[in-house]
């Protein structure tokens, strides 16, 4: 296997990954707009086609890609967000060569800091 030189986007911010983050593992699940999904489809927050601009001294979180690791949770999350009503849920397996992860929050939700051409979105599925 070839090892590629992967990298963040260079407009993260100092600080973006924090050093808190770990490295990304396990069963995810990610709302698309996409089937099969696209790169598109794991932008970070601030790259999302609605936001209509960027806060002064964001954290880090808004330069994430938001995931869950419950399919239960990500269920609710679309139908309590109105952007996100029209989005499929995909699952896919992340790896440490995506990037890093945040802990995740009471709900199973995340923050995903992926680093740039991994090719992510071959990895995850449409499920519903």
């Amino acid at each position: 296997m070839t090892e590629r030189n992967l990298i963040y986007p260079e407009d993260f911010p100092v600080g973006v990954p924090p050093e808190s983050a770990t490295p990304a593992n396990g069963n995810a699940y990610r709302l698309v707009r996409n089937d099969p999904p696209n790169a598109q489809d794991f932008c970070g927050y601030y790259r999302e086609p609605y936001l209509k601009r960027i806060p002064q001294n964001p954290k880090p979180n808004f330069f994430g890609t938001s995931m869950f690791r419950d399919l239960a949770q990500t269920k609710v999350a679309r139908e309590e967000h109105k952007p996100q009503r029209d989005k499929k849920i995909a699952a896919g397996t992340l790896s440490p060569e995506f990037g890093v992860v945040s802990r995740e929050n009471q709900v199973t939700h995340f923050d995903a800091w992926l680093k740039e051409n991994t090719g992510i979105e071959n990895v995850f599925s449409v499920e519903e």
